[in-house]
């Protein structure tokens, strides 16, 4: 959860999250886990503590937001970027951080040194701007993405793209007409994730996120047989060139 959300003050995980962790998950199950692995803007450390479980070993969360720095369990938790070994890193998560990035060539240059040659990088981002909304506002985006956008931002750093694509197609649609009634209406009372009011294990809760995980699935399988379909989240995932 992003640190914004969390001073809700609500303990419940919201579906997109969780959903988000269970496709990431799915993505890093399939790459090799067993190096030094960072989660960029780690937020409350609650993906990450997931992700060292799956790989059985230490994950290095990084926030500016943390108050307190060090171990918590397998998470080490750090302040900043520059706490990182130099060409020490073999993975790198960046879930959902540069559209918070005002100046994202300036972060991605000081994140690239951090990164060894070969080492793997895997980035999530809200996608299209068209739907930019009273949400995005308060969760402090600057932009949100399409391929064209992520494509010109990595053609920047000397990374190779694998692969890219979009999932949450479901909720692409219904933000859609979110910010349709929204013209019409207004904007609505913006809150994020954190202002999920229902538990893990309220069938509300399990059925959205049923939803959203197979959303995933599907929209992982088209793209790998060529066929894009628009979503709510874009992802990529590349390595640095060595």
């Amino acid at each position: 959860m992003d640190l914004v959300e969390l001073k809700e003050g609500n303990a419940h995980r919201h579906p997109w999250e969780l959903a988000r962790a269970k496709s990431v998950l799915s993505i890093l199950s399939q790459m090799d886990t067993r190096g030094t692995v960072a989660d960029v803007g780690a937020g409350d450390i609650y993906f990450a503590g997931l992700l060292a479980d799956q790989i059985g070993h230490d994950v290095l969360a990084v926030d500016i937001g943390y108050d307190t720095v060090g171990r918590e369990g397998k998470v080490v938790k750090y302040n900043h970027i520059s706490d990182l070994p130099h060409e020490g890193v073999d993975l790198v998560l960046l879930m959902d951080v540069i559209e918070h990035i005002e100046d994202v060539d300036a972060f991605l240059n000081e994140l690239m040194p951090k990164i060894k040659p070969g080492g793997n990088i895997l980035i999530t981002v809200p996608a299209y701007q068209s739907l930019f909304s009273a949400h995005d506002v308060f969760l402090l985006h600057y932009r949100r993405y399409n391929k064209k956008l992520l494509h010109a931002t990595l053609a920047k750093q000397p990374v190779v793209v694998d692969r890219m694509f979009y999932f949450f197609t479901s909720l692409f649609f219904a933000r859609t007409a979110a910010l349709a009634l929204e013209k019409l209406k207004g904007p609505p009372k913006a809150d994020g994730a954190g202002n999920w009011k229902h538990a893990e294990d309220k069938a509300l809760t399990k059925l959205i996120t049923g939803v959203l995980n197979t959303d995933f699935k599907v929209n992982s399988l088209l793209s790998k047989a060529g066929i894009t379909l628009p979503g709510l989240t874009l992802c990529s995932v590349c390595h640095k060139k060595p």
